[in-house]
This record gives structure tokens, sequence and C-alpha cells, in this order.
């Protein structure tokens, strides 16, 4: 997916170049930002509530979030991200 590569490349992988990745990608795609955290979230946590999902994905960290965001592409409600 487009994030995933976006999110492979990070130099940082902090709150702050997580959210500008998603929100420079959005930007890209001509959607709101919260069009891709919701499906984002669901792909990384398979919840649709929780805490903050940079924050989340910082903790996570890189490997994991990369792994599910790839196993997670298939989704019809990712195809855009």
């Amino acid at each position: 997916s487009r994030l995933t590569e976006r999110y492979s490349q990070l130099a940082n992988w902090n709150v702050e170049s997580l959210e500008g990745a998603l929100k420079s990608l959005a930007t890209d795609l001509g959607c709101k930002t919260g069009d891709l955290i919701h499906p984002t979230r669901v792909a990384v946590s398979g919840k649709t509530v929780g805490p903050s999902l940079y924050h989340m994905l910082e903790v996570l960290g890189r490997d994991r979030v990369l792994a599910r965001l790839r196993h997670a592409v298939d989704s019809p409600d990712l195809a855009k991200v």
C-alpha cells in the first residue's frame, strides 16, 4: 500500500513522522486525514477505537506495523491507503 511504502521510508519512527507521512498521503490522495486514520487503525489493531493512532504505531514499532499493514492490504477498506 502507499502508506506502507511511506512508513517504510521514514528515517525516524516517532509520532511526528508517522503523523506527517499519513497527512502527506491524504493530501496527495485528495482526501481527509480521517479517511485514512480509520482503516489504518483497523489494519494495525483490529479495532475501530483506541488510543491515538500515531502513539499506538510508535509503541508497536516499525516491523510490527509494516507487517500488519502488508497483511491487511487486501482489505477493500484499505484500497486507497
